[in-house]
């Protein structure tokens, strides 16, 4: 359950809808709420507000016009700007970022401001008119329409300021950079003994030989991308009904209806409603987020440096920044222990057997497609050894160090073959020689 309102809330938080949804419901009541004051306190408690300033009806019908009028039509502007901010951000850094621009919640209250001024000054002006016995006016109400009028241009500056300062290249990839680490911290536990962990990978999976043989399929209940997985809730129902489950599949994989995404043994023990159970706990989506999927948060980086080295952007500055930022996450991973496969019960028993994130895998999502955009660009290689060169200082488990070795050697004998000229091929392999001094093992398997 806790996993699902996760997913809601990232849902709610990528959307333009929710907060000015939520905004304008505030400032529908508070403008009946402020009313029933106005009619309460008229008299006795707010008298000075009549005295602060003289104003008619038609007058206050004039102001709460002109400030609604105003606000619906600067809120048009503002979504027509962030429109084409999306739609250039879309084109340069990638679709897969649109998520982290529209969850940028200084946009959403801006947008959600000028709904709300627009809907508080309706609501009031409804409520301003003329009698034979003189003018109703609730001065309250007006009072903090004037009020909503002022903050709404102040909201107008901010968000001139937010979109000139987040659609610059540096700070875009500062803020996936950041969600990257992020990420890593939500997902991996920090470790004690960096030098001494191994992969998860590499420990014991303690699933029988003939384990596919006496185990029933669980099928997928639908189409999509896997974003989380409630392992605890599959936990305790194979603790429940004593099975010993074997997931196939991970957070950030798409997922087709019918297709398995796990077996559980003994088949005899798994009942139709314990499949439809055990499948329920996969939460499905129509694009991959980052509640579980470690690598999409690599990839919104690596993409953003791949479109940057692409003929069509040729901009090299903007991918080292990107490797700058990969850097400051994987050395942040470097501290992090990856979890275990095994999912134990109270009792100590074996129920669930997960399919890990390893650091090869991890690595590979960071290193692959970028040394293979970067084999023309010597800056964008030395970028990458020189990365390499002070991940290997820290102590590093030894897949870590084993998976950095093979990415140096491959990045260097790639970009090697396309350097003719000789003064660059030196530099190159000076800064491969500062690799081979800290990943000594590197130096013999690169020839």
């Amino acid at each position: 359950m806790k996993l699902r309102l996760v997913q809601l809330w990232e849902t709610l938080r990528s959307s333009y809808w929710f907060v000015p949804a939520l905004m304008s419901v505030t400032a529908a009541i508070l403008a009946v709420l402020l009313f029933l004051v106005d009619q309460e306190a008229r008299e006795r408690y707010l008298p000075f507000l009549s005295d602060l300033y003289v104003m008619d009806a038609p007058g206050a019908q004039a102001i709460l016009s002109t400030l609604a009028s105003s606000a619906i039509t600067v809120a048009g502007v503002v979504f027509s700007i962030a429109m084409l901010v999306l739609s250039n951000a879309s084109s340069q850094f990638g679709p897969r970022l649109l998520p982290n621009f529209m969850r940028q919640g200084g946009t959403q209250i801006v947008f959600g401001g000028f709904i709300a001024t627009f809907i508080y000054a309706i609501l009031v002006l409804t409520r301003v008119r003329s009698t034979d016995d003189g003018a109703e006016i609730p001065h309250l109400s007006v009072s903090v329409a004037l009020v909503l009028g002022v903050l709404s241009f102040g909201l107008l500056i901010y968000f001139i300021h937010r979109v000139a300062t987040f659609i610059q290249a540096p700070n875009i990839v500062e803020n996936v950079g950041a969600r990257l680490i992020e990420t890593f911290g939500n997902l991996f536990p920090e470790a004690s003994d960096p030098g001494g962990r191994n992969n998860p990978a590499d420990e014991e999976r303690q699933l029988p030989t003939d384990f596919a043989e006496h185990a029933s399929g669980i099928p997928a209940p639908g189409n999509g991308y896997l974003d989380a997985i409630e392992l605890e809730r599959i936990r305790d129902i194979a603790e429940r009904h004593n099975l010993l489950v074997h997931l196939l599949k991970r957070p950030g994989q798409f997922i087709i209806e019918g297709h398995v995404l796990a077996l559980a043994s003994p088949r005899e023990a798994v009942t139709e409603a314990i499949a439809e159970e055990i499948g329920e706990c996969f939460l499905l989506g129509p694009q991959r987020t980052l509640i579980q999927d470690a690598e999409f948060a690599v990839d919104q980086l690596v993409e953003v440096a791949v479109r940057a080295l692409s003929p069509g952007i040729n901009d090299p500055f903007t991918a080292v920044n990107c490797i700058d930022w990969l850097g400051a996450a994987l050395s942040f991973l470097a501290g992090r222990k990856l979890t275990s496969p095994l999912c134990r019960g109270a009792d100590g028993r074996i129920c669930v057997v997960t399919d890990p994130y390893t650091y090869e895998g991890i690595l590979d999502a960071a290193f692959n497609q970028l040394r293979q955009h970067a084999r023309k660009n010597e800056a964008v290689a030395i970028r990458l050894l020189d990365m390499i060169a002070v991940l290997a200082e820290a102590e590093l488990p030894e897949p870590y160090r084993n998976a950095l070795a093979r990415h140096a050697r491959l990045i260097y004998k790639d970009t090697l073959t396309n350097l003719p000229d000789a003064s660059d091929r030196a530099d190159l392999e000076e800064r491969y020689g500062k690799v081979l001094q800290t990943l000594p093992d590197s130096g013999s398997q690169a020839n």
